[in-house]
């Protein structure tokens, strides 16, 4: 496999540092919270110097975490403005897929909400790293290597625009509900609720290769059901 250099948006936007958009208009919006493995935590370290120090690549998973809503905000804008052959730096092919179908079926306030989502309203958490490694090839110099990253990804959405992808009692439970099932659906108040996503990213590693990070998986986002 020959060395090369592979650059677009996705990358960009996680290796950038960005303050947060909430200080900038002078309003904060409610942060989900969770309690990381310490397996996975653990787990996560170790991959992470074999990153680093075997591959040779820059990786820091708190800036990638950080950097991640701005990559769907990236994702959700290119859908908007149907620019789906730029999706191709940023998702996978079945990704891409996937996504313009749901992306389809949105009404014109879904898709208004979404086109004016900030990155202060979508959150990565609980990373789990693992690794990818194929069979090296007889034309591989190095041995093919991919870092996949699984995350949740929490979704603050205005519950009357969903209302049709909702529990038919959402109105009646309590604050704080939360449904069982994926994509996980926490009550806030009358008007808002986070959305849970699987979402998992990959980026090649292979020594003296820069790889792209692409979207593999989004759940059934934007759709807040299954």
């Amino acid at each position: 496999m020959k060395p090369h250099a592979i650059k677009n948006s996705c990358v960009m936007c996680i290796n950038r540092k960005y303050s947060s958009e909430s200080q900038q208009n002078g309003v904060e919006r409610p942060r989900p919270l969770t309690v990381e493995s310490p397996l996975v935590m653990v787990t996560n370290f170790i991959w992470g110097i074999m990153v680093r120090g075997y591959f040779q690549q820059n990786f820091d998973l708190k800036e990638f975490l950080g950097a991640c809503p701005h990559a769907m905000v990236q994702v959700i804008g290119l859908l908007h403005d149907k620019e789906h052959s730029g999706l191709d730096d940023l998702l996978s092919s079945e990704c891409k897929k996937s996504v313009t179908t749901k992306w389809g079926i949105l009404d014109a306030v879904q898709m208004l909400q979404m086109q004016t989502m900030t990155t202060d309203d979508i959150s990565f958490l609980q990373p789990q790293i693992l690794m990818r490694m194929p069979e090296k090839g007889k034309d591989d110099d190095e041995i093919p290597a991919f870092l996949t990253i699984q995350m949740s990804m929490v979704v603050n959405i205005d519950y009357p625009s969903w209302k049709s992808y909702m529990p038919n009692d959402f109105e009646e439970l309590p604050i704080g509900w939360r449904q069982g099932q994926e994509p996980y659906i926490t009550k806030l108040n009358e008007d808002r609720c986070f959305v849970c996503f699987k979402t998992v990213f990959e980026r090649e590693i292979t020594r003296a290769c820069e790889g792209n990070w692409k979207i593999l998986e989004l759940g059934t986002w934007p759709v807040p059901s299954s």
